[in-house]
């Protein structure tokens, strides 16, 4: 990450991560006990950071977009504790530490999963700031782009295609859902923040699902070997490396160039994109 947005990040991502913990109930009961668990094991919060940084480029009061940000960051733990479950991707380790129903266990991992599902929408009802109306609109965008129709239906996509070889609208099918969702989500979750019109919410839903794309295919090359060994339908079934390498250089370019062309300036958004595909 270049200086300037490492300077610009710090706080916000200091900011975030109390925020996170904040919200989750002090009880210590088994299953807020493995929220913290999850939420202290820092991870990159792009998401939520993404959410953020657009509200900064359209706003200042850079206080409202801290808990509708942090209910994105819940459904995205909620995707990956559900993902690395037995019955899915099977998975023991998450950013170096047991995952969670290895930790606990399997119907511990459920149970938070459906938590942070849930809470994430009682966290975007309860902001404090926000309108009737925006609380709506966010929690819309917080149910279609985590519901069967995006998260969902990319998650069961690409298990369908596990030893299988597909064409690229499929592999597209399955990025844009599993992976863009989210991306999309956190892009029009700091407009709506914002107060912007919709015509915005559309350009930044492209954006979205630019970086969704770029990040998939460069997750995609940290994660081939271990996709090799659970025979993954992944972008290198269709493509060679350095092809893969250029698709991740041109959707990342092309969010920019959208965001560049837009009447607004979008100075943080932009450079944090840049950091996160090193351009």
């Amino acid at each position: 990450m270049s200086t300037q947005i490492n300077e610009t990040c710090r706080p916000i991502y200091d900011r975030l991560e109390k925020e996170l913990i904040e919200l989750i109930p002090k009880e210590e009961k088994p299953l807020f006990h493995a929220a913290r668990y999850v939420l202290e094991n820092k991870g990159k919060r792009l998401r939520p950071l993404l959410a953020i940084l657009t509200y900064y480029d359209l706003s200042n009061d850079l206080e409202l977009a801290y808990a509708p940000a942090s209910a994105l960051e819940m459904i995205h733990n909620y995707s990956l504790i559900h993902d690395d479950l037995p019955c899915m991707d099977d998975d023991d380790f998450r950013r170096g530490r047991p995952t969670v129903h290895k930790a606990y266990s399997e119907a511990i991992a459920v149970l938070l999963g459906d938590f942070f599902l849930t809470h994430a929408f009682t966290v975007v009802l309860e902001s404090k700031g926000l309108s009737s109306d925006q609380k709506v609109k966010l929690t819309s965008l917080l149910s279609h782009y985590s519901g069967g129709g995006q998260l969902l239906e990319g998650q069961l996509l690409d298990l369908s295609m596990t030893g299988k070889i597909g064409h690229y609208y499929d592999l597209l099918n399955i990025y844009l859902r599993k992976t863009s969702s989210l991306f999309c989500a956190s892009l029009e979750f700091g407009a709506v923040i914002a107060n912007q019109h919709e015509d915005l919410e559309l350009m930044l839903k492209d954006v979205g699902q630019k970086i969704g794309l770029a990040f998939q295919i460069k997750n995609d090359f940290q994660g081939k070997s271990k996709d090799d060994k659970h025979d993954k339908f992944t972008i290198f079934a269709l493509h060679s490396e350095k092809q893969a390498s250029m698709l991740i250089k041109k959707n990342a370019e092309d969010a920019i160039t959208l965001l560049t062309e837009s009447e607004h300036s979008f100075t943080h958004l932009i450079a944090f994109i840049q950091s996160m595909f090193s351009l």
